[in-house]
């Protein structure tokens, strides 16, 4: 059964468009479609304005659809006619600013919500408190105050609070945002392995791909007030539906193609070699070419970089960035009197202004249509 199924949700703030029931501009949630399984951990990902916050108040109950409806564990909650009020939906939820009660001992802040669980049973409050202390890596700090504490030992409390009433879901709203970055990874992945142990479904809000890659087993992408694709990381990253989704998820560069054959395209790079059949059906018109920069081989003039495809013309370096694990090159492409600007990523550096070879390593190839909205169908 599905922790969470959310069908043809549409949500607006303006009252007039709720009382109107119209499909106006102002909607803010349009049409949106997502499900998630039992003991599944989404990434909710698109850019700010797109509706995500609005669509975890929607989830928790705070906003009534326009239309459309949510479920959890196949019982609905929400829809155009009626909601259930958000503490009986069986929710954690987790903040960006761990909306600790500052005047509370860690003991306290984690018992807060279990008196409607527990009543008046003290000893149940007590071992359920250090249950959750012992899981977040917190026993022995419960008569600390939040004050007293790291950022990182802070989220551990909002985590332990969210799970002590053992909720069905957890949203997490942008929880690793305040975290320093080197207590940030770590984090991450202790929070992910404290929801699989509970098996607990949760749906994480982010604006950073490195986080929801890391704590998601699948990603969302939204935009445009709706779910536009959602698959595993990798599929997302390498077989984007759409140019919104490609550019979203990573830089990329884009260049005119034309099919040629099942497995070639010609392009201002020269003919590039695709690892999994083309749509036949667009041979000889004008696409889009869309290729991540670490499927772009520079090589120096005169040097090889090994077995690579196609036969490529020259192009000229005109930056070049360190970013860590490899170095990120911008490159003016000059040819048929056209120029376009390039970036790709790799290992060893090359002079500044020098003169290379380009080079498209062969993987499966992304196209769009020419005007760059719609991805080809397979």
């Amino acid at each position: 059964m599905s922790a969470l199924n959310i069908n043809k949700l549409a949500c607006a703030y303006d009252r007039s468009t709720r009382k109107n029931n119209a499909i106006a501009d102002n909607l803010v949630l349009a049409g949106l479609n997502l499900a998630i399984e039992d003991g599944e951990i989404v990434g909710l990902l698109g850019p700010s304005g797109c509706g995500k916050s609005t669509l975890l108040k929607a989830i928790a109950g705070l906003i009534q659809p326009i239309s459309g409806t949510i479920e959890l564990h196949g019982k609905e909650v929400s829809s155009a006619a009626r909601v259930t009020p958000p503490e009986q939906r069986g929710i954690g939820m987790i903040f960006q600013d761990y909306a600790l009660f500052p005047h509370l001992t860690v003991f306290d802040n984690i018992s807060f919500g279990l008196k409607g669980t527990f009543g008046r049973n003290k000893p149940q409050v007590r071992q359920r408190v250090q249950d959750m202390l012992r899981l977040v890596n917190l026993y022995g700090l419960h008569q600390r105050y939040p004050h007293e504490l790291s950022g990182g030992q802070q989220q551990r409390v909002a985590i332990a609070r969210a799970l002590a009433n053992e909720p069905s879901i957890v949203l997490l709203d942008e929880p690793f945002s305040n975290i320093d970055s080197q207590v940030r990874q770590p984090l991450v992945r202790e929070i992910r392995d404290i929801l699989k142990q509970q098996k607990v479904a949760g749906l994480l809000v982010t604006h950073s791909r490195e986080e929801g890659f890391a704590f998601a087993d699948t990603i969302a992408v939204m935009g445009q007030g709706r779910i536009m694709q959602q698959g595993t990381a990798f599929d997302i990253y390498h077989h984007p539906d759409n140019r919104f989704i490609a550019d979203f998820m990573g830089a990329g560069n884009v260049l005119p193609a034309t099919i040629e054959d099942e497995f070639h395209v010609s392009t201002p790079l020269g003919i590039v070699a695709s690892m999994r059949a083309l749509p036949m059906e667009k041979a000889g018109t004008t696409l889009e070419l869309f290729i991540r920069p670490q499927m772009v081989a520079v090589a120096a003039v005169g040097k090889s970089e090994g077995a690579l495809s196609g036969s490529c013309p020259q192009a000229t370096i005109t930056r070049q960035q360190f970013i860590g694990k490899s170095i990120r090159s911008e490159i003016h492409l000059g040819c048929y009197q056209v120029s376009y600007q390039l970036v790709a990523e790799h290992l060893n550096p090359v002079a500044a202004n020098a003169t290379v070879q380009l080079n498209i390593i062969p993987h499966d190839l992304v196209l769009f249509a020419a005007r760059g909205l719609n991805a080809l169908p397979e």
